[in-house]
């Protein structure tokens, strides 16, 4: 019994770090712009409930980078409606949330950018351009 737990323990930890070291991967792609490639790590990693939330962001911002906007949407909303989004997170949703013709929700996301960013002249601009 013991070195089947032994076992378990070696193999969860080996998995873990493999996981680890396949989203540093997806890093290394996104920091060398190559987003299309970090997007497929990424979802790799997304649909075994192993990417981070760091990950989450970079998937967005790679969906953004290259266009996907309703991919982008959905990425940055998981964590737009987390527990204390950054917010960056909250005007990339916003920005995605617009382009995808979801005007009301995208104004919604501004105005809660607006409280955490009041200074930001971003908030200001994209009110303007509703």
């Amino acid at each position: 019994m013991k070195h089947l737990f032994l076992l378990l323990i070696i193999f969860l930890s080996i998995d873990a770090s493999a996981q680890s070291a396949k989203e540093k991967r997806a890093d290394k792609n996104y920091n060398n712009l190559s987003y299309v490639k970090a997007a497929n790590i990424y979802e790799e990693l997304a649909a075994h409930n192993k990417l981070s939330d760091v990950g989450i962001l970079h998937l967005g911002n790679c969906y953004r980078e290259t266009g996907r906007w309703g991919l982008a949407e959905q990425w940055y909303g998981k964590l737009a409606n987390g527990k204390t989004p950054p917010a960056e997170v909250i005007y990339y949703y916003a920005q995605a949330l617009r382009f995808n013709g979801k005007y009301s929700e995208s104004q919604n996301q501004m105005n809660r950018f607006e409280q955490i960013q009041a200074d930001d002249s971003r908030a200001k601009e994209f009110k303007n351009n509703l």
